[in-house]
């Protein structure tokens, strides 16, 4: 197995860059999924239904990923050249060489930044090369280049079959059009669930503060909503020096300290709402602008930001989202007691292992006691796709679900029964925080204006409730034929055009 390393660029100097730490990168996810697969016989184990004896001669297999060193808070590592001690990149590296043995296959890796998957991607198209035969992008990237023509579908290639258990139904199902998988989730894309947004909370501060009640205590009896999330981020808040301006610089203690693009669409896909819902037949459709439980999150959200010290804008103070890096200044911010809760990632739980205080993790807040379900937000699911350009597609098939099964074999469990009981989850209540876990893993979803279009619906959106007018609805209104032809059209177009 070979390894190459690409640097391209230096991460961005933050202003509170002196709180962050070298820390290992870890994840995993839950398997989900209700589809058949093939156990092995006399262990319990799942197999590729794949022809038996196959093998490839030991041919180099070439995957373009993105660099773990420069995102903490995300697991994007394909291999590594030895044994790791990491339980979880361990089962990474036994998944590769059991693939390696069976299949004669030897996987090559290169790093590269976030922003050169794409380019690389519509390079080898142009070129029409077959120097990769999976590249990693993120939802927004794969979904486009799906109609475009440059990454290959799930029903164009050989052996693949989306019904298999290490497939992530639910997430899937979100990306389904007309019937259409455009893109297709399975065990081996970790990041997909380490990008499940949640909520930390600071155990420490529930426990000091009079006025607060438990997040755990309000998930288990359903009262863990929109109003008591604002709450209780109003009762935490406080201004140490009492100088009436919130600021990390002074040590204050914030209500919630997020990203806006973190925060912000976490409020309405929690709350079971979404700019771009389906039709029965699968047809999307841009309803944001009328729909008026969505009109009054937004409102809601709008009202509650006019509170100051209830959110701290990471991107504001630490500096831009370049290589994702406010995000984990934020992370250590509220590791330090900077905050009642951090809405972040699943993937924040890494930078987290060295807060003194404890903290537990809860599901995104639901709409109202009446929401039967807590959800949680998927965003930005990496995901390695295959260029339209690979030659032996075949081979692609095989490789693709042997590395779902083999990661449902391997990493799977690895992360679930070792590092999140043994590693990850420190705070009193290990069972609760397991508990809640499995919640938003089993419940997480998309929203297609949120991920796929956020260009053209979350970008806009955001800049209004930025700017506190809370016109939502006029500037809803203004975007319904661009998302109408740019976005809906162009898809439905594509999938016409395959029949």
């Amino acid at each position: 197995m070979k390894k190459r390393r690409i640097t391209a660029f230096a991460a961005a100097v933050l202003l509170l860059a002196s709180l962050l730490c070298a820390c290992k990168k870890d994840g995993g996810k839950k398997p989900t999924g209700t589809g058949g697969g093939t156990e092995s016989s006399g262990e319990s184990r799942y197999t590729p239904d794949v022809p038996d004896g196959i093998t490839f001669n030991d041919e180099t297999f070439s995957v373009l990923g993105i660099d773990p060193a420069l995102y903490l808070s995300t697991i994007v590592d394909f291999d590594y050249e030895s044994p790791p001690e990491d339980v979880v990149q361990e089962a990474i590296y036994n998944r590769n060489r059991r693939i390696e043995d069976t299949y004669r296959i030897d996987f090559e890796h290169e790093y590269v930044p976030i922003s050169m998957t794409l380019t690389a991607l519509q390079t080898q198209f142009r070129a029409q090369e077959d120097d990769y035969q999976l590249i990693m992008l993120i939802s927004r990237e794969a979904f486009p280049a799906a109609i475009e023509g440059t990454a290959l579908t799930p029903d164009s290639i050989p052996h693949v079959n989306i019904k298999q258990p290490w497939y992530l139904q639910k997430v899937n199902n979100a990306l389904t059009i007309s019937g259409t998988q455009l893109l297709a989730y399975t065990d081996e894309s970790m990041n997909t669930y380490m990008q499940s947004v949640c909520v930390f909370f600071n155990t420490e501060i529930v426990k000091n503060n009079s006025l607060l009640t438990s997040p755990y205590e309000m998930v288990k009896n359903g009262t863990w909503t929109l109003d008591n999330f604002y709450k209780t981020a109003l009762d935490a808040k406080s201004d140490a020096n009492g100088d009436g301006v919130y600021s990390p610089l002074d040590g204050d203690v914030y209500g919630v300290i997020s990203e806006a693009d973190m925060f912000w669409p976490a409020m309405w896909v929690g709350a079971d709402s979404k700019t771009v819902t389906v039709d029965k037949s699968g047809t999307p459709e841009f309803t944001a602008p009328k729909d008026q439980r969505l009109l009054g999150i937004l409102s809601g959200l709008n009202d509650a930001l006019k509170n100051e010290g209830l959110f701290l804008n990471t991107e504001k103070f630490f500096g831009s989202l370049e290589n994702y890096v406010c995000r984990d200044a934020g992370t250590q911010y509220f590791s330090h007691g900077g905050g009642l809760y951090r809405v972040g990632t699943v993937g924040n739980i890494q930078l987290l292992r060295s807060m003194e205080a404890d903290f537990g993790v809860v599901p995104l807040p639901k709409y109202d006691e009446n929401q039967a379900d807590y959800l949680s937000r998927t965003i930005d699911g990496w995901l390695h796709v295959a260029p339209s350009t690979v030659q032996k597609t075949e081979r692609l098939g095989v490789i693709l679900e042997a590395l779902g099964a083999e990661s449902k074999n391997y990493v799977i469990p690895a992360f679930f029964d070792r590092a999140l009981d043994y590693k990850y989850i420190r705070d009193e209540d290990k069972e609760t925080t397991r508990e809640m876990l499995d919640m938003i893993f089993d419940n997480a979803t998309m929203d297609l204006g949120d991920t796929v279009w956020m260009a053209n619906i979350r970008g806009p959106l955001c800049q209004v409730i930025e700017s506190g007018k809370g016109n939502f609805s006029s500037r809803l209104a203004s975007l319904e034929m661009l998302v109408k032809k740019n976005c809906i059209q162009t898809v439905l177009d594509y999938i016409e055009k395959r029949g």
